[in-house]
């Protein structure tokens, strides 16, 4: 009877260990190629260039979700990190932490909520939005804090020009009056003084979604939100240049909703919840190389995710390319010259950078002409 247990145990514990072993070796092979749901098409334009694990201090940790927000002069990386935590680090080239930016707090110099940064290599400085305490805190090339000023602003994204122009992307309500327009201009002092682009007419409340839907390029901005396949070109004092729609077979716009179907969601959390499994999501316009801009969006149930590409004249380049999701379904993702950054988590629970280089064929994009 004792032989029989004895063998049983054996039994059970090879064949737990065979499910290891074969976890394991699917777990190094997505770690080895940074790859989930990567296709050819994504292969054939970006490939693989470098991991680097990110290293933390000993007193501090990093949570499963960490966004890389800018890299500076020095090739530093500065990881915002507020899921969980409410932290902004530096790591140097290898991952190693060397420095971080404020802390929590609600003295100036701190903040309670980073909800994101902008950082300007020609000045040299970092911009941080606290989304709680609503203001932006000012760091210099050494980390060290400058100045803030209040903002009355609910924002998702942040750009400043070379000039300390102020440029703030909302892909919601910008005040508790709601939705207006998407860009606000304000000055070295928090005031607003110029504001356009038309929030998208399928913006609802109930579908509200956070986006970093703006870039700034050879002094335009370029914008986009979540609820609509458009991209406008702006000149830096809100004059529309031109405008692209989107034409992608993946791409699925939200229903416009009636009044009765409002009413009856604001009451429904599930039905209220799901509404976002229904219609694709644009979650990121990239920078990429010198000439190309990237929209990265999701499939309709959010369980794929899409990039095209276009130039500066914004004219398709390239449509409908798979991009990596990470398995919690979140897409981390950061673009800086011709280099895609993926974070993304290892088998032993630390955070990587995944450093794809962008390979494709320049002689296809002509010159621009302004």
């Amino acid at each position: 009877m004792q032989k029989k247990k004895l063998m049983f145990f054996v039994f059970i514990y090879l064949y737990l260990f065979s499910i290891f072993l074969f976890a394991y070796e699917i777990s190094a092979v997505s770690i080895k190629t940074g790859l989930l749901n990567q296709s050819d098409k994504f292969n054939k334009l970006f490939e693989l260039h470098k991991k680097i694990i990110l290293l933390p201090r000993k007193d501090y940790n990093i949570s499963t979700v960490p966004k890389l927000v800018a890299i500076n002069k020095h090739d530093d990386f500065i990881v915002l990190d507020n899921f969980i935590n409410r932290q902004i680090l530096v790591f140097d080239k290898d991952g190693r932490q060397k420095a971080e930016i404020g802390k929590r707090g609600k003295k100036p110099g701190e903040y309670m909520f980073p909800d994101c940064l902008y950082y300007n290599e020609y000045l040299d400085k970092y911009y941080v939005y606290d989304g709680d305490l609503l203001k932006i805190a000012i760091y210099d090339g050494n980390f060290k804090f400058d100045r803030e000023f209040n903002i009355p602003l609910f924002l998702e994204s942040l750009v400043v020009t070379d000039k300390e122009r102020f440029f703030c992307y909302t892909s919601g309500a910008a005040t508790k009056k709601g939705p207006d327009k998407v860009i606000y201009e304000c000055d070295k002092d928090g005031r607003i003084i110029n504001k356009f682009c038309e929030m998208s007419k399928n913006y609802n409340p109930l579908i509200e979604t956070k986006a970093l839907g703006v870039i700034l390029e050879n002094n335009f901005l370029f914008v986009t939100t979540p609820y609509e396949y458009v991209i406008k070109k702006y000149e830096l004092d809100g004059k529309l240049v031109r405008q692209a729609k989107g034409n992608s077979k993946n791409y699925v716009s939200p229903s416009i909703l009636t009044k009765d179907e409002m009413n009856r969601l604001r009451n429904d959390f599930f039905s209220r919840k799901s509404i976002h499994d229904t219609f694709s999501h644009i979650f990121y316009l990239l920078k990429l190389s010198d000439n190309l801009i990237g929209v990265l969006y999701t499939s309709a149930n959010r369980k794929s995710a899409f990039l095209d590409l276009y130039d500066l004249n914004l004219n398709l380049i390239e449509s409908d390319i798979d991009f990596p999701m990470r398995a919690d379904g979140a897409i981390l993702v950061f673009s800086k010259g011709d280099f895609l950054y993926r974070v993304e988590s290892d088998n032993s629970l630390n955070q990587s950078l995944f450093i794809y280089v962008y390979k494709y064929n320049r002689e296809k994009i002509k010159k621009i002409n302004y």
